[in-house]
């Protein structure tokens, strides 16, 4: 991609600049006037030669990555865990013959796609932050009430139902958790990437 591509270009130009002896920080304080480098100096050819992205044209790789990018939705993953939860319920009611394994699925399966939900929901409450920082925490902080929710659901499963089955309850837990990675898996991927 063209972002690991620039990447790898300043780290090769840094390399290159630092054992000259002259400090890129020092360098980028003073501001000199810009100079030619010269090939011989730095035993690079033209072809590899790093200049840097002006802030316009940094916005322009940015827009061109979020376009071609194709995102899964949370709400979809959501659904994808609901639709295989009820599988899963009805797979335990029918295979089982027992309404309190089929009862101990659910709540498994439960205890992933409610937190989720909630999760989705607060993403998409924080989704206009003014700051990167401030979206970033946003990020941590509805992971960790997913997360805690999750712990809540699963502590509170002897209270709520009678008759519980912890391997059901479990097994509805991760087989609706793993539709993440089935999602992942199935999930198209464009094939025009933004690698110029």
């Amino acid at each position: 991609m063209l972002t690991t591509r620039l990447l790898t270009k300043y780290l090769a130009w840094r390399a290159r600049v630092e054992p000259l002896g002259v400090s890129v920080e020092a360098k980028v304080e003073a501001k000199p006037k810009p100079e030619p480098l010269k090939n011989e100096v730095l035993g690079q050819d033209d072809a590899d030669h790093f200049e840097p992205l002006s802030f316009e044209q940094a916005q322009l790789v940015i827009q061109g990555l979020r376009a071609t990018a194709s995102l899964l939705s949370p709400w979809r993953l959501i659904q994808w865990q609901l639709l295989v939860g009820v599988l899963a319920v009805a797979f335990a009611y029918v295979g089982f013959d027992g309404e309190s394994v089929a009862l101990s699925v659910a709540y498994g399966a439960l205890a992933v796609v409610l937190p989720a939900s909630v999760f989705a929901w607060g993403l998409r409450r924080s989704e206009g932050a003014k700051s990167p920082l401030l979206a970033s925490v946003g990020f941590f902080v509805w992971e960790a009430v997913k997360v805690g929710l999750t712990v809540a659901l699963l502590f509170a499963a002897p209270a709520l139902i009678a008759s519980l089955n912890w391997l059901a309850l479990l097994s509805g837990f991760v087989v609706t958790m793993k539709v993440y990675w089935i999602a992942v898996w199935l999930y198209p991927i464009r094939k025009n990437s933004f690698n110029n």
